[in-house]
C-alpha cells in the first residue's frame, strides 16, 4: 500500500502572510466524487500536508487516476479554491504554495460563505447495537446539536 502526499503552504496572495490554521480540502476536479477526498489543517505558519492512500483512491475512483484541487476554509468560511490554479495528480507526491486573494478571506468580502456540514448515519457500540441519541459538537464554536435516532421523537 502506497501513500502519496501534497505538502504545501497556504498564503494570502497580496500580503504573502500565511493563513494560519486554515483547513484545506482536496476535491475531485472532474466532480465525479462529490465528497472531500482528503483534508488537513495548516499550522501557524500556513504549512500543511495532505495524504491519500492508493487503496483510498481506488475505492473512490476505480482505475481512474484523479486530479484534485484544493478548497481552503478559515474559521468555517470558504476563503478560496485552487480549481483553476493548483491541481494535484493524486497518485504522485507533490508540493506547492496555495495563494488566495485577500478579498476572499473570512469576513472580508460579501462573497465569502459559511460552509455547512451534515452528519447522518447510525452510531453503534462494538457489538453493533444502535445507540438511542448522539450529540455532535462543533468544538470550535461550542454549539452542540442533537439529532434523535430515526423513529424517535
Amino acid at each position: 500500500m502506497s501513500t502519496y502526499q501534497y505538502s504545501g503552504k497556504v498564503i494570502d496572495r497580496s500580503t504573502r502572510a500565511p493563513l494560519a490554521y486554515a483547513v484545506i480540502h482536496a476535491l475531485d476536479a472532474a466532480h465525479a466524487v462529490h465528497d472531500v477526498v482528503a483534508a488537513a489543517q495548516a499550522n501557524e505558519r500556513g504549512e500543511f500536508t495532505i495524504e491519500v492512500r492508493d487503496s483510498q483512491i481506488k475505492a473512490l475512483f476505480g482505475d481512474h487516476e484523479p486530479i484534485l484541487y484544493f478548497l481552503v476554509l478559515a474559521e468555517g468560511v470558504e476563503v478560496g479554491s485552487t480549481e483553476r490554479t493548483v491541481q494535484w495528480l493524486a497518485l504522485q507526491s507533490a508540493s506547492g504554495t496555495l495563494e488566495l486573494a485577500a478579498a476572499n478571506r473570512a469576513g472580508a468580502a460579501p462573497a465569502a460563505r459559511a460552509v455547512r456540514y451534515g452528519v447522518e448515519g447510525t452510531v453503534c457500540n462494538a457489538d453493533g447495537v444502535g445507540r438511542g441519541s448522539v450529540t455532535v459538537e462543533d468544538r470550535r464554536r461550542r454549539t452542540p446539536a442533537r439529532r434523535p435516532r430515526p423513529g424517535r421523537a
